[in-house]
């Protein structure tokens, strides 16, 4: 970890990219707040709370045209979102756990993202550890 909220995230014992600090709960937004920190169900937020909670995370933009096929594996989104250098190196992090998409845990290194994926049919919520976010916003 590093000072000022951000963590690095390492891949294959060097660090690749630093991301920013996890989301900050929505302003008054209790039921926000509960369901991303406190364990709870991320697929009843609406689409304005979910913006609101990732405004500060990083950020990486896909296509709907591209939502299952390659373009939009979880090595290729950890790739493009400058988390891990190859998708070789990607599919080996997915392996190796403490990867979740939208707060469930993802071990296929083969994982593709899918309509059905999405939170309020636009965003995907990549988690490495504790605090290193990034959303995939698709347009």
């Amino acid at each position: 970890a590093r000072r000022g909220g951000g963590a690095a995230l390492g891949c294959g014992g060097g660090v690749v990219a630093a991301l920013g600090p996890a989301p900050a709960p929505a302003p008054g937004g209790a039921p926000t707040t509960e369901a991303l920190f406190g364990g709870g169900d991320w697929t009843s937020l609406a689409e304005a709370d979910l913006m609101d909670a990732f405004a500060a995370s990083p950020t990486t933009r896909l296509s709907a045209d591209a939502l299952g096929t390659a373009d939009a594996a979880l090595a290729a989104l950890l790739v493009g979102a400058g988390l891990a250098p190859s998708r070789g190196q990607a599919r080996q992090a997915i392996k190796q756990g403490g990867l979740t998409l939208n707060n469930q845990p993802v071990a296929d290194e083969n994982f593709v993202v899918t309509r059905e994926h999405l939170l309020a049919g636009r965003f995907a919520v990549i988690r490495r550890g504790k605090k290193s976010w990034h959303v995939v916003r698709v347009d």
